[in-house]
């Protein structure tokens, strides 16, 4: 339940077109909990204190006529995209040519976007309301946690992760490749048999049993 397929985002190919670019990336459902009104809240702030890269939102959901409306509704319009779900295949490719991945959510119990992304080689800036957030996010190290009620600091995030320079982000990459093999389905493979393991071998009388 926390882990995903890391070589296959790894190794998954990026030869398919991406017609965009310079972008933070989010995706999600379409639903209140991923909060993204604040997203674009965020969003819109870092767009008023001269940020210059876009915001690519992908997912389906019953929140998404608001989501277009607030766009709509922005002055920064123009460098807010969203799209509909992709194929699996398709996702590495946006990962990898992302400048951060974001996950807003009010309530998360872990969110394996961030696996994916983190599989891909991409930094990360999470809700700290995200079960992930502990595990994986390691401050300026592999991301970064904010408050997902607090627009201005996330606001404040994505300045600081756009003026990230090469060797920085080299540094955040191979960082992110050593926790992220951590969280494997083979590790999790074994923890899920040992656990059963020390279940079978440490049995428990009751009156229900």
């Amino acid at each position: 339940y926390n882990v995903v397929d890391n070589d296959y985002f790894l190794k998954t190919s990026t030869n398919n077109k991406n017609i965009y670019s310079n972008y933070f990336l989010c995706i999600a459902r379409f639903i209140k909990v991923k909060n993204y009104k604040n997203l674009l809240k965020g969003f819109e702030i870092y767009k008023k204190k001269n940020g210059n890269l876009n915001l690519l939102i992908i997912g389906a959901g019953p929140e998404e006529k608001l989501i277009r409306e607030i766009k709509n509704k922005s002055k920064f319009s123009n460098s807010i995209f969203i799209e509909s779900w992709k194929k699996t295949n398709l996702l590495p490719q946006y990962y990898k040519e992302a400048k951060a991945t974001v996950l807003a959510s009010t309530k998360e119990t872990w969110g394996l976007v961030i696996n994916e992304s983190m599989a891909s080689g991409t930094p990360c800036i999470v809700s700290k309301n995200c079960g992930c957030y502990l595990d994986l996010i390691k401050e300026a190290k592999t991301g970064w946690g904010f408050d997902p009620n607090d627009e201005i600091e996330l606001s404040n995030i994505l300045l600081k992760v756009e003026k990230i320079n090469q060797i920085e982000l080299r540094k955040i990459k191979n960082n992110i490749k050593s926790k992220i093999k951590n969280f494997s389905l083979d590790n999790f493979k074994h923890a899920v048999e040992d656990a059963i393991n020390n279940s079978l071998n440490n049995r428990k009388s009751s009156l229900i049993s």
